[in-house]
């Protein structure tokens, strides 16, 4: 294994690491730009969608007469 090396636009470049340390590293980058940002973004979007429906029932809740009757149908 020490005498493979990676043949790049006609470069032989040796390989430092064994190739489970190159897929490890795969793995590892594909978590940290990937999945962690998926993560927080969907925990942030979850929280403005719910901090804007309760938004939206506050108004409905506010608003009296036949008019509240109207907005609840909609929005239930």
């Amino acid at each position: 294994m020490k005498n493979e090396a990676i043949i790049l636009m006609d470069l032989i470049v040796p390989q430092k690491f064994e190739p489970i340390v190159h897929f490890g590293y795969q793995i590892y980058m594909t978590i940290a730009l990937l999945i962690v940002p998926l993560v927080a973004m969907t925990v942030l979007y979850g929280n403005v969608i719910y901090t804007l429906s309760s938004g939206i029932r506050m108004d409905i809740a506010a608003i009296s007469g036949t008019e509240s009757k109207y907005y609840y149908l909609i929005f239930k």
